[in-house]
This record gives C-alpha cells, sequence and structure tokens, in this order.
C-alpha cells in the first residue's frame, strides 16, 4: 500500500516539472547545442554512450557492493544477534548520503573528482569492514554512518563524471547508461553475494568485498588516466 502512494505522489510530482524549449526562431547553435545527425536505423550507441561507459563499469562494482547491504542486512543482523539494528542502520546510512551530497557537489566544482573519490573509497571500505566484524549494535550503527558518507560521495562522484564527459547532446544517454550499469550490478550482485554467503556466512561475505574495493580504486585510477588523455589530446587539436 505505502508503495502504490509513494508511485502515486511521484507521479503527481511530475506534473510540475518544466523542460526548457528553444524560443521561436533560436538555432541550436545559438543554444550552443551540437547539431545532431540523424542515422536511419538503430545502432548501438542511441542507447549506450561510450565515453560514459568506462566510469559507469566503476559504478557497477559500487552496485555490486550496495546489492549486500540492501539484500541481506536483516538476515546478517539476526545472524549477529543484532536484528533491532537492522532498520537503524538504513536511517543512518540516509543520514549520512543526505548530509554529505551537497558538500560533496562543492568540492567536485572546486577541486576536481580525486578530492571526493579516494576520501569516498576509504570511508567505504572502513564501514565495510567494521560492518564484517561487528558483534554489537553500536559497531553496526557506526558502520552505518561511515559508509552512508562514502557511498553518498562515491555515487555523486560517478554519476557526475558520466554525465560531463560526453558532448552535451548525449547527456541524456549517457545517464541512462549510468542506471543501466547500476542497476545491472545490482542484480549481479545479489545474486553473486547471496551465492558465497550460502559456501561461508553473511559475515565473510561483507568482509569479501575488500578485495573488490581494490579493484574498484584500480578501475577509476585507470578511467581518470583515460580521461586526463583524452583531455590533453582534445586540447593539442
Amino acid at each position: 500500500m505505502s508503495v502504490s502512494v509513494l508511485a502515486a505522489l511521484s507521479l503527481l510530482f511530475t506534473m510540475w516539472i518544466r523542460v526548457g524549449q528553444p524560443k521561436q526562431g533560436e538555432s541550436t547553435m545559438e543554444l550552443n547545442v551540437e547539431p545532431v545527425k540523424r542515422k536511419k536505423g538503430m545502432h548501438w550507441n542511441d542507447f549506450i554512450e561510450p565515453k560514459a561507459l568506462p566510469i559507469s563499469l566503476v559504478g557497477f562494482l559500487l552496485a555490486v557492493s550496495y546489492s549486500s547491504l540492501a539484500g541481506f542486512m536483516a538476515t546478517y543482523t539476526n545472524e549477529i544477534h543484532q536484528s533491532q539494528m537492522g532498520g537503524i542502520f538504513f536511517v543512518a546510512f540516509a543520514i549520512m548520503i543526505v548530509l554529505f551530497r551537497p558538500l560533496v557537489g562543492k568540492v567536485f566544482d572546486k577541486h576536481n573528482e580525486h578530492y571526493v573519490y579516494y576520501p569516498g573509497i576509504v570511508l567505504f571500505t572502513i564501514g565495510m569492514y567494521l560492518l564484517s566484524q561487528a558483534n554489537s549494535g553500536t559497531i553496526v550503527l557506526v558502520a552505518g554512518f561511515i559508509m552512508g558518507a562514502g557511498y553518498g560521495a562515491l555515487f555523486s562522484c560517478f554519476h557526475a563524471l558520466a554525465i560531463v564527459q560526453p558532448p552535451e547532446h548525449r547527456r541524456g544517454i549517457a545517464n541512462a547508461t549510468f542506471f543501466l550499469l547500476f542497476d545491472f550490478g545490482y542484480g549481479v550482485g545479489s545474486y553473486f553475494m547471496g551465492l558465497i554467503a550460502s559456501f561461508t556466512n553473511y559475515r565473510m561475505m561483507y568482509f569479501s568485498q575488500e578485495s573488490l574495493r581494490y579493484f574498484q580504486l584500480v578501475c577509476t585510477m585507470v578511467c581518470t588516466i583515460a580521461r586526463k588523455q583524452s583531455l590533453q589530446n582534445h586540447n593539442a587539436i
């Protein structure tokens, strides 16, 4: 029932959304929008933005980690005899996301992604480790606060990078590319994290994600180097 009410409210709120349209007589050159060449038929890049793909793959890895929280937190807190902390964990998680995202935006605009990403992955990694070793409700709560701050920084950073790299007329497709891979990571992660837990336990499942963080770090460094090289080549032309 509550889900239906929220869906109805979301639909209602869309009535107040206004999308800016070019004034009569304005051309795409006046709006600083690159003209779009019309192609016959359908092509894969009508749905996927190649420039957004590398950082979207890193977002895929973040979604794999998040899926273990959304899918198995209740079961894990039951396993460690802290069932009352399952819901409170996500409250702490959400509070830190809301508090940190405005700060993340300012830092991202003033400096660059390094000032957002590296602290974010450190916080998320520390929080995941604390969660995997938790034996009390207090540690679960602290892990929720730390991971919420890290997740808020990482998600905002990856999403912004996915959108700003392509040309303006491709940003809608870039946005779709990012969320396509993020949702896919959520689904894949739920399956494989459950598989790990079935062979070991939930504590080991969360601990095993430390290796995923290192892989994510390497992938992001590669994306950053490739992005800098692309910018240098563009400026040299």
